[in-house]
């Protein structure tokens, strides 16, 4: 029967035994740590229930961390059925990490490669109990059979998946939240915390200093496929350069999104599950396909190869930020790769109504997401600025476009400034959802917050 971890709600005590203990054993020192305390309402604001829970891997059955990693360095021990990374082989991609709802994978950047819960397998072959287990002083953790399946809801606070975590929750004879709790909060200057809890704000965040390696790869192929569609339209010179510069430059940049670029080439082993090593591959075959075409320019059946390589790319890149979320996007996001790829191909081929057609249709999301984030958040001026020079943009270049092909070149300009603008509030408001998020948005809807009048307050 499989085996995983039992946690005991109402029994624990929030006391971190079992990270330490961890640490300890495993030697994932701060701030690493395979094992995390996610704490309810840590301030004890009074009305609301206070717990906590103890989480690391749950090695899942179908586990997503597997799934995503492109270089196939996971693999599933077949006697304990942990899920285990093979250091040796990880490029340091952090794509696991990305996937993983739960927050499994860390990333350790001195060694450049990821590292995660082991089960304590060797403690497993010599018939202990993991590690962190042993250590919680009140029976909180304990490690024993499952159930096959998992037929059950996912607990709440948990993210609803098909993985089938290896864990089970146990709540006792205790209510798992109210329905609603109400806290009063007393206006901001008066010296009291309204926080429910101070840790579980940490979110795994996209960011355009931290992801410049993508973002540079993310604008340069969509334009490449514009090149390959010109290039079959209209074979220019300058084409002939500017593409192999243009992926050179940008598969270069992207080395630097990994870890261990020495290991770069194991990018493409995992074809079969992995939409990462997907991308990889297609933009690999499309460069060499595009080459390929630019020395033998009268073959249309090379560019149309050449071509469908690209789109199949854009399609795997939009497909690897599949795990990513934004709450103010209606549908897909304004800088959707392959609509962005369409509109040079489009332009490329002088074909005046699909451009416009995705230039309104980029401004109506780009319109939507504004609104969306008015009503929602208290937008920086930085933001604001961007959203204005994006919509300023895509609004000048379709006036150009409908005058006429004698602005071309300005139209081309200000759609390219447009989509670098696009990528990178792309980038600043993509979210990568995991467990700190979850509880954290979980408390958030049971806890309801009230204002106390100022005028009740004593001075």
């Amino acid at each position: 029967m499989r085996k995983g971890f039992i946690f005991y709600r109402d029994r624990c005590v929030g006391c971190e035994a079992c990270v330490v203990a961890c640490g300890l054993e495993n030697g994932p020192f701060p701030p690493l740590s395979w094992r995390n305390i996610y704490h309810f309402n840590e301030n004890h604001l009074p009305g609301v229930p206070v717990f906590s829970w103890s989480l690391a891997c749950n090695h899942c059955e179908e586990a997503a961390c597997m799934l995503a990693c492109p270089a196939s360095a996971y693999f599933r021990d077949p006697e304990t059925g942990a899920v285990i990374l093979n250091e040796d082989l990880c490029i340091g991609c952090t794509y696991c990490q990305w996937a993983c709802p739960y927050d499994a994978p860390v990333f350790n950047v001195y060694s450049g490669i990821m590292s995660k819960c082991t089960l304590c397998i060797h403690r497993l072959q010599e018939g202990s109990d993991p590690a962190c287990v042993n250590g919680c002083p009140v029976g909180a953790l304990q490690f024993d059979s499952l159930p096959e399946k998992n037929d059950k809801k996912q607990p709440p606070g948990f993210p609803e998946t098909t993985l089938n975590p290896a864990v089970r929750i146990i709540y006792g004879k205790h209510t798992v939240t109210p329905e609603t709790t109400y806290i009063y909060k007393i206006p901001p200057g008066k010296g009291h915390s309204d926080k429910i809890s101070g840790s579980l704000g940490k979110k795994k965040n996209l960011s355009p200093g931290k992801e410049w390696p993508l973002l540079i790869f993310t604008l340069l192929l969509p334009l490449m496929a514009g090149m390959l569609a010109r290039y079959m339209f209209r074979p220019e010179v300058w084409l002939g350069y500017a593409f192999p510069a243009a992926g050179v430059f940008s598969g270069v940049a992207s080395l630097w999104h990994l870890g261990r670029k020495e290991r770069a080439w194991r990018s493409v082993l995992n074809i079969r599950t992995s939409w990462l090593s997907r991308e990889i591959m297609g933009f690999t075959l499309t460069f060499i396909a595009g080459i390929v075409f630019f020395i033998f320019p009268r073959s249309m059946f090379l560019a149309w190869i050449a071509l469908s390589l690209a789109v199949v790319s854009l399609v795997a890149v939009d497909q690897v930020y599949a795990y990513a979320k934004n709450k103010y996007t209606f549908l897909f996001h304004s800088s959707n790769v392959l609509l962005t790829g369409f509109l040079w191909i489009s332009l490329a081929w002088l074909q005046a109504r699909p451009v416009i057609f995705i230039g309104v249709l980029k401004l109506l999301l780009t319109a939507i997401a504004v609104i969306v984030l008015y009503r929602h958040e208290r937008m920086p001026v930085a933001k604001i600025i961007m959203y204005a020079m994006r919509i300023l943009t895509l609004v000048i270049a379709l006036v150009y476009l409908i005058s006429g092909p004698a602005y071309l070149p300005y139209v081309v300009v200000l759609f390219l400034t447009g989509e670098i603008i696009d990528r990178l509030l792309f980038y600043i408001e993509q979210e990568l959802t995991g467990m700190a998020s979850h509880f954290a948005g979980w408390q958030k809807d049971h806890v309801k917050q009230k204002m106390i009048p100022s005028k009740t307050l004593l001075p």
